[in-house]
């Protein structure tokens, strides 16, 4: 049977944070009229990919904008449409919601608890105030911390954070002090994120015409310290950015990303990825004209198919591509070979050799590990490592390796 995960969109924002370049919408007086149709063209879209569906659902995330900015009633339908069209979960079936901390109430966070949703990641970035002012974050630090409490008194399931290290104007001091308040709650999963500094942020603004300082090495530095720290307080690091209390607390949604397996995004904007074992992938983005992606799926009176019926989806893609509700790429094997190495060279674990010739008929010992070879280089400094099992064996980066992962990756793909 196969599996398959799903992403939820929901683009619409109070305001932007200065160092965000996902797709969002500011929301104004019609929002709540706005949000009815648009959750309304969500359900629609999830009905139409699994209608009549046998998959079996891995995992599902809402994520944004901001999720926590739709109301009860919607997040309610939205949940009732998941369960109505994908029946069969797996065991270990994760779902997740995005929160902003300005939204926590003790009425959404029992209302989620009492749902299906098993995970909760609230974006809190840092608690400092200042530093919060400096990204434009809507909410304080004592509005942050409230929310904190919330989640701990009344979310009896899995909780993850968010958190940025080495924003401009922040120190290690601040970005310690954060993460000791965060050591006292229940967390159990942490995304640190070292901030990237995408072109057309205000932050990348602000960098680039000076009126704010940006040091890369103290930003690296405040990464290094808080990783250090986290590890240190028990905190398994499983991938590049990611830190858990243990295996089971691990993001599965994420790590199917990371694994390149299935998943189907919903919303304007959502990016879905279909992997077929002997044809290209299909890869496909919703239009981000949201007034567009509502009036489509309000339309839409095409009946429903598997989507993993290749000739049936990709017909369909290519038809709401020339509608412009879509684009889309077929991805060959080469380019998800290396989309497979790159991502999971960022896990803990790396890649599997089994795993690579299973799936792609490439064998990593002969590409790339012999005398002279780039790839050899780095096992000899031990920047790169090899862990044999008794069926496998696994390649992975170093603790130190893995600060150098883009030099890593750019050195692999000329000597694919």
């Amino acid at each position: 049977m196969n599996e398959i995960s799903l992403y939820i969109h929901i683009p619409f924002c109070k305001s932007k944070c200065n160092y965000c370049d996902f797709f969002s919408k500011s929301i104004d007086c019609s929002f709540d009229f706005f949000q009815d149709e648009y959750v309304n063209a969500l359900c629609n879209e999830i009905s139409f990919y699994f209608y009549n569906s046998n998959c079996k659902l891995k995992s599902v995330y809402i994520g944004g904008g901001t999720p926590s900015l739709i109301s009860i009633l919607n997040l309610k339908k939205i949940i009732s449409c998941v369960e109505s069209n994908l029946k069969r979960k797996s065991n270990d079936f994760e779902f997740t919601i995005e929160l902003n901390p300005d939204d926590i109430n003790y009425e959404l966070i029992t209302f989620l608890n009492e749902s299906i949703v098993n995970r909760v990641s609230l974006g809190i970035q840092s608690l400092n105030e200042q530093t919060l002012k400096n990204m434009n974050r809507r909410a304080t630090k004592n509005k942050t911390l409230e929310a904190i409490k919330i989640v701990n008194e009344k979310f009896s399931k899995r909780f993850s954070i968010d958190l940025i290290a080495g924003y401009p104007g922040d120190t290690i001091e601040n970005l310690d002090n954060s993460i000791n308040e965060i050591l006292k709650t229940k967390v159990d999963h942490i995304s640190l994120y070292s901030l990237c500094i995408e072109e057309g942020t205000e932050v990348y603004k602000k960098i680039n015409s000076n009126e704010v300082d940006y040091d890369q090495d103290y930003s690296d530095k405040s990464w290094i310290f808080a990783k250090n720290k986290l590890i240190k307080n028990g905190f398994e690091h499983y991938e590049i950015s990611n830190f858990s209390k243990g295996q089971e607390n691990q993001s599965v949604h994420n790590l199917r990303y990371w694994k390149l397996q299935s998943y189907v995004g919903i919303g304007s904007g959502a990016s879905s990825t279909i992997y077929f074992d002997k044809k290209n992938s299909i890869r496909f983005t919703n239009t981000m004209n949201i007034e567009d992606y509502i009036l489509f799926w309000k339309k839409n009176q095409e009946s429903g198919f598997s989507i993993f019926d290749y000739e049936k989806l990709l017909f369909f893609i290519q038809q709401l591509n020339e509608k412009k509700i879509v684009n889309f790429e077929l991805i060959d094997k080469n380019t998800e070979l290396f989309e497979y190495l790159m991502m999971n060279f960022r896990l803990n674990e790396g890649v599997s050799k089994n795993e690579l010739l299973k799936r792609f008929s490439f064998d990593f010992d002969k590409r790339f590990i012999y005398d002279g070879s780039v790839i050899k280089k780095w096992l000899d400094k031990s920047l790169l490592l090899k862990k044999t099992t008794l069926n496998d064996v696994n390649y992975f980066l170093s603790d130190e390796g893995r600060l150098f992962l883009n030099n890593f990756l750019e050195e692999l793909l000329i000597n694919l």
